[in-house]
């Protein structure tokens, strides 16, 4: 918020206009800040002390006037009200800056871009620039903008007036500027992905039935009599066909008889 004194009001206007504010808001703390409008500039913690400060006035001290001034109601200021929107073509644009941004930038001089030409955005087609510009007066265009980028090389292009009309013509019912340009075509959706196909029929016999719910285990087959055979090969290397204890040893004698 701007302060402004009166001619000769105050030696010192830091001091002046800390006593004036407090002497209507004394709780209300603020800082006191240089400013090239005004003597000084207020800022506050919060906007509702600022309102609360402003809504105080007239501030009257020591016979003199103390004037605040919200910045954005400053005398100062001004807003653009577009009237007007003209389409326009543009040959020779440098395609370095073929973009919506770098577009926008070399063309606020006449007023505001609403519209660029798809074609143009996608890099599709360079025969000229093309876009809805929303001016102030309908004579804001002229004949060669001067392009230039941040090194200091540039271009000059030239600008061409196909068409120009109130803008309220060009609104819906909600104020809303309708779009003039050809927009491209929205993308065809895809078909639906086709149902999955039937598993093959199975043939044969029918698998046996799957056990109930909830039934409690049951108890492994007995083993055949002939696994206990696989398991004693297994443990001794031999199959142990009579499980017999083995005969203690006897002498053999073989007797010799002598043939002449």
């Amino acid at each position: 918020m701007y302060v402004f004194l009166p001619p000769f009001a105050a030696v010192n206007a830091v001091p002046f206009i800390l006593e004036a504010i407090h002497s209507v808001v004394p709780m209300t703390l603020f800082e006191m800040l240089p400013s090239s409008r005004g003597v000084m500039m207020l800022r506050f913690s919060s906007h509702e002390d600022r309102e609360f400060v402003a809504n105080m006035q007239p501030i009257i001290h020591e016979g003199a006037q103390v004037k605040l001034e919200r910045c954005e109601e400053s005398t100062n200021r001004f807003c653009r009200k577009f009237e007007w929107v003209a389409l326009l073509s543009v040959k020779e644009f440098p395609p370095e800056h073929w973009f919506e941004i770098p577009i926008k930038k070399a063309f606020r001089c006449f007023g505001r871009v609403a519209e660029i030409d798809p074609k143009n955005l996608n890099r599709s087609d360079y025969s000229a620039l093309r876009l809805l510009i929303e001016l102030e007066q309908r004579s804001d265009i002229s004949g060669d903008v001067w392009v230039h980028a941040d090194d200091g090389n540039g271009s000059i292009v030239n600008v061409t007036r196909l068409g120009v009309w109130p803008r309220a013509e060009q609104l819906d019912d909600n104020g809303e500027l309708i779009s003039f340009l050809p927009q491209p075509p929205a993308p065809h959706s895809l078909p639906p992905p086709a149902p999955a196909a039937m598993p093959p029929p199975v043939f044969g016999p029918a698998p046996p039935p799957a056990p109930p719910a909830n039934q409690p285990p049951q108890p492994p087959a007995p083993l055949h009599p002939a696994a206990f055979l696989g398991a004693t090969i297994l443990c001794h290397g031999f199959v142990n066909a009579y499980p017999l204890p083995r005969l203690p040893a006897f002498p053999l004698v073989i007797t010799a008889t002598t043939t002449a």
